[in-house]
């Protein structure tokens, strides 16, 4: 495709707006004043304002190419090379190849590049390579720039919603920090988060999506995602804390969290309570893995507990009015369905008062043979203690795992020094040595934060058949779930060889599967 030799398209980046020495003006100005020199129309400028050269997605850049590639213009002006591009040799070699199949020439201002030189090919590999080093060398001075001030405590990311930005530290928003307070209050209270979120819609409560022109528009606030709440409300900014990927707590060189806010939203404690009570609004999927429950309350109190030998959910089939006018009883079948799209072929239907009666039978039997000290006792205990006191249970978890984590740094430190060989020489064995003292005394204190929990948790009536007994027979259907819960994990249902049924338990305990 011929291309005019006389026309010129002009390409303009600037990554950072406040630059000043090679603002877009100065640049179009420059740009001009070289396509006038050589004798050539400009007819086209494009510009990528607040766009790095490594980007793969420059709308500028792709119009100003394609100028070249429709005939439109036969030279390309731009004013250095790393405005170009900061991508390496790859870019480069791509944008030679275009300039190849095209026939147009390309000239830069600053640095005096002429496509149509000799030199052309090694000078231009050589630029790209140092502004890709350059762009290298940028990103490392932010990213340690970023990691100084997280150890200070200076917040370094877009402000999390509850919060604004003040001298890098987290200061409670107004509005926003009251709307999680209540949200936080709302969950203690026992509510889910889609109830929440169901609230703060009802109420007009713009969410994080809202932007500043809806009520000037009249249109309704965003609505609400219950997974934006959640992460809203288990972020660690919410209790002052610097959070890393996963909801983890950043901590310093010290080991110790790093506090990014003097007047966090929420309390320890509180967040302690809030990550206990979403946990217990988890349930196991037949594969092991949890989700969270955000629909109604539970249908029966076996929701959720009873599976199929072929290792589907049984689910509860309510009572309904047959035909005839009479009741049908209410059962539990298996919801899985095979490859082909029939039902399990076992199909298991069992009536769930019979279920029901088995269940409460030998799980009160169970009870009663719960021995203080064996997995067992010890499994029920936890279960009591994260639902009687989320926050002194959330207290004794995170005291486990910080024995776990100064015991792998410990091991970690021995293995380096008397295995893999490092810290060589005495300068190396005095750092190890100060280094290994450190790891020992997070390792002892962490210890003796786990040992001042009492070794057996006080379980109360559970111990005692009756008690327990009286309890499943006078709750709703919600409590008696959660008391069975404490004690099983699932309850395998099967056809017996001879008609009936067997049931098989997996006790709270025994296995990974905790409800």
């Amino acid at each position: 495709m011929s291309n005019d030799q006389q026309a010129a398209s002009l390409y303009l980046r600037i990554s950072v707006v406040t630059e000043a020495s090679d603002s877009l003006e100065r640049q179009e100005r420059d740009l001009r004043s070289l396509a006038q020199a050589e004798g050539l129309d400009v007819v086209a400028v494009h510009r990528d304002e607040g766009v790095s050269g490594a980007a793969k997605n420059r709308p500028a850049f792709r119009a100003w190419i394609a100028d070249a590639e429709a005939g439109r213009a036969g030279v390309l002006l731009a004013w250095s090379m790393d405005r170009i591009s900061r991508g390496g040799l790859p870019a480069v070699a791509r944008l030679i190849e275009i300039l190849g199949e095209t026939g147009a020439r390309l000239l830069t201002f600053r640095d005096r590049v002429d496509s149509a030189a000799p030199s052309f090919k090694l000078t231009a590999s050589i630029m790209s390579a140092v502004a890709e080093a350059e762009r290298d060398a940028i990103a490392a001075r932010i990213l340690n720039r970023q990691a100084s001030d997280r150890q200070q405590g200076r917040w370094t990311r877009p402000r999390p919603y509850g919060y604004v930005v003040e001298g890098g530290r987290l200061v409670q928003h107004a509005e926003e920090a009251e709307v999680v307070r209540e949200a936080v209050r709302q969950l203690l209270a026992g509510r889910s988060l889609r109830s929440v979120v169901a609230a703060l819609d009802d109420a007009g409560v713009p969410s994080p999506a809202a932007g500043k022109g809806y009520a000037a528009r009249g249109d309704a606030p965003p609505r609400w995602r219950v997974p934006s709440l959640r992460r809203i409300v288990t972020s660690p900014a919410l209790a002052g804390l610097y959070p890393r990927r996963g909801g983890a707590v950043g901590r310093g060189t010290d080991g110790e969290a790093v506090i990014v806010s003097d007047d966090p939203i929420i309390t320890l404690a509180e967040r302690a309570q809030v990550l206990a009570a979403i946990e217990q609004r988890a349930a196991v999927t037949p594969n092991g893995s949890r989700r969270t429950v955000v629909g109604a309350a539970p249908k029966h109190a076996l929701s959720g507990l009873l599976r199929c030998e072929c290792g589907g959910p049984l689910v509860f089939d309510n009572e309904r009015v047959q035909a005839n006018g009479e009741r049908r009883h209410a059962y539990f079948r298996c919801q899985r369905q095979a490859s082909n799209g029939r039902a399990c072929q076992g199909r298991p239907v069992v009536r769930a008062t019979v279920a029901e009666d088995w269940v409460e039978h030998a799980v009160v039997s169970h009870v009663a043979a719960l021995e203080p000290g064996s997995p067992a006792f010890d499994a029920v205990a936890d279960r009591w203690l994260a639902r009687q006191d989320p926050t002194d249970d959330a207290e004794r978890r995170a005291a486990r795992e910080a024995v776990d984590v100064a015991e792998a740094e410990v091991a970690d430190l021995e293995a380096a020094r008397y295995e893999r060989g490092e810290f060589p020489g005495t300068d190396g064995a005095a750092r190890w040595q100060r280094l290994y003292a450190r790891a020992v005394g997070r390792l002892n204190s962490a210890r003796d934060t786990l040992a001042a929990f009492p070794d057996t948790l006080d379980v109360g009536g559970l111990l005692d058949p009756m008690l327990f007994a009286e309890a499943l027979a006078t709750n709703d259907v919600a409590e008696r779930r959660a008391l069975y819960r404490l004690v099983l994990d699932r309850v395998t249902v099967g056809r017996a060889d001879g008609g009936g049924y067997t049931f098989t338990p997996a006790w709270a305990g025994e296995g990974d599967h905790a409800p």
